[in-house]
């Protein structure tokens, strides 16, 4: 007998995609009941953490489906002295989105560098939460472990300069004596690539020690997580020949032998352009902004951000929710096939349907989803329920999903036209 398929898949399936497009955020997830604290190993310990406040941190990972990954994790003190925690106790622990569960990576000890290299066994396609804590006085660090296909589609955002409105107010902000100001509508566009389906990936020359500082910025300026890759070394943060070799060494790992493909990748100076060129980006590809806006044959972005973000929104080979949600004619066997629409700003979209839309009555239906992940009209569209239909759904962003059985196909639905108000 067929069946369709569960509406509650559906929503999982929903829930799952958004979740994996908007990255996760350690205030979303459940909180990890941390270890018990212990005495720290060495009494030397003690004048080290007094020192400071502790700046710990995580290098984020990407590795390929089937994958095992190390994560490296750093541990000092004192904002100032940057004190390394030698030989003290860490417990490593990885939130899976799919169990929505915290597991424990084990038990690890800081080398004389204050690293810890953590081990952790192939997982399946997605991103998934890390956290580090010190069990000496339960300080800790997060960063993200993405496990990706290769053909994965991402973005490249340099910071300092290029979110920033100047390379060096990197310095101001760490030691807080003045917050880092953010470009008009750069915050607007990271989010439009990710909720496009992007990656984000965001390089930059910055050194380790600034990582949880520059974790707090992008939080606090609404920029989506993303992979984030500080230097490994203070020479690499020099200005100069150091940080375009450490840049194009990332950015050749992630393109060479992971097989990411960048569709955009933005920057501010010179060696931006040289470390994107160098991994075979395309110029028309490469945004620059600030004083070296167009040099070389890049693509200017003038002033800020915001005609910028609106001519992304009706970019085809960028925004694939700027092509009209539609079925093939007719549709296949059993498929779960997702369209999304987005109109930026938008209060409501009236979907207007191709009067030739049909679809198996009573077995093939069309789920439609506004931004909430609400099932529109608490139903699935059939038959001919669509032809020639006027839909209205609430917010900017809209979701459609296909979904037939084993057999009988009839032409499928189109939507001609999306109308923002």
């Amino acid at each position: 007998m067929k069946r369709p398929l569960k509406l509650a898949c559906l929503l999982l399936f929903l829930s799952g995609s958004l979740s994996a497009q908007f990255g996760l955020s350690p205030s979303q997830v459940p909180a990890l009941q941390n270890p018990a604290r212990e005495n720290w190993r060495h009494w030397r310990t003690y004048f080290v953490v007094a020192l400071g406040s502790p700046h710990h941190m995580i290098h984020d990972q990407v590795v390929n489906v089937g994958q095992p990954a190390e994560l490296v994790g750093k541990f000092d003190y004192s904002s100032v002295a940057h004190k390394d925690l030698e030989d003290e106790n860490v417990e490593a622990y990885l939130y899976d989105p799919g169990t929505s569960l915290w597991e424990s990576l084990g038990r690890y000890r800081t080398n004389s560098d204050g690293k810890v290299f953590v081990q952790v066994q192939p997982r399946p396609a997605g991103s998934y939460l890390i956290k580090m804590v010190a069990v000496g006085d339960l300080s800790s660090a997060y960063g993200y472990l993405n496990v990706v296909a290769p053909g994965r589609k991402a973005v490249v955002f340099d910071i300092d300069g290029t979110l920033t409105t100047d390379d060096l107010q990197v310095f101001e902000d760490y030691l807080r004596l003045d917050e880092a100001d953010i470009y008009g509508h750069a915050a607007a566009v990271v989010q439009q690539y990710a909720l496009y389906g992007y990656q984000v990936l965001y390089v930059t020359g910055r050194p380790y020690w600034t990582a949880d500082r520059t974790r707090d910025w992008l939080h606090t300026h609404n920029l989506p997580e993303g992979i984030l890759r500080t230097t490994s070394s203070n020479s690499q943060s020099l200005p100069g020949s150091n940080t375009r070799q450490y840049k194009i060494a990332q950015l050749e790992h992630w393109v060479n032998d992971l097989g990411i493909e960048i569709v955009a990748a933005y920057g501010n100076a010179t060696s931006d352009i040289e470390a994107f060129e160098a991994v075979g980006i395309p110029k028309a590809q490469t945004w620059i902004i600030g004083s070296n806006a167009g040099q070389s044959g890049t693509q200017a972005i003038q002033g800020d951000y915001s005609s910028h973000s609106f001519d992304l929104q009706f970019m085809p080979n960028i925004n694939p929710a700027h092509t009209l949600p539609e079925s093939a004619h007719p549709y296949g066997p059993n498929l779960l096939q997702w369209k999304q629409y987005w109109v930026p700003g938008a209060g409501n979209l009236a979907l207007e349907f191709d009067p030739l839309s049909e679809l198996e009555a009573g077995w093939d239906l069309v789920y439609i989803f506004d931004e909430q992940g609400r099932l529109h009209g608490g139903r699935g569209y059939t038959g001919l329920d669509l032809a020639g239909a006027t839909l209205w759904v609430p917010g900017e962003r809209v979701w459609l999903a296909l979904v037939s059985d084993a057999s009988v196909e009839r032409w499928g639905y189109r939507v001609l036209r999306i109308i923002g108000y």
